[in-house]
């Protein structure tokens, strides 16, 4: 994985000068706590959490559980917006390849952001998902 990492890290374009801010999210993975979906709970395929970080470089990395989303990205008026974005496609089995549709779909969909020390929180059409700054020392996601 951390070799898939470096790699995107090296392809990614930095984003230009109409971005805002990165609202503080350069150098920080994230793995989700909490996701919800029209107020209810989200129930994750297997035991998987939602992947989200940030490079140095406004590079962005997701995972859902199968496929790997990489791309560039800004904070502008609050909201998460992804650029330049493309995904691995791996065989997966239909639930997660649904799982991996729905979170790329919403992380596509400038959902808000909030940061409050170690917690990241995007919502969007019903969506929220509540993050927490990976650990890691016992955590090897993208």
């Amino acid at each position: 994985m951390k070799q898939f990492a470096r790699l995107l890290a090296c392809t990614w374009l930095v984003v230009g000068c109409t971005a805002t801010s990165t609202a503080g999210l350069s150098g920080r993975a994230f793995d989700s706590q909490v996701v919800t979906d029209n107020g209810n709970p989200r129930t994750l395929v297997g035991t998987q959490v939602l992947t989200l970080s940030f490079d140095d470089r406004n590079g962005v990395g997701a995972s859902a559980g199968c496929n790997l989303l990489g791309g560039t990205y800004a904070v502008d008026d609050g909201k998460l917006v992804l650029r330049e974005a493309a995904t691995t496609m791996k065989g997966c089995d239909t639930e997660r390849h649904a799982q991996d549709d729905w979170y790329f779909h919403f992380l596509q969909s400038s959902p808000t952001v909030t940061i409050e020390g170690d917690r990241l929180t995007l919502q969007g059409s019903g969506v929220a998902i509540q993050y927490r700054v990976r650990d890691e020392a016992t955590s090897a996601a993208p």
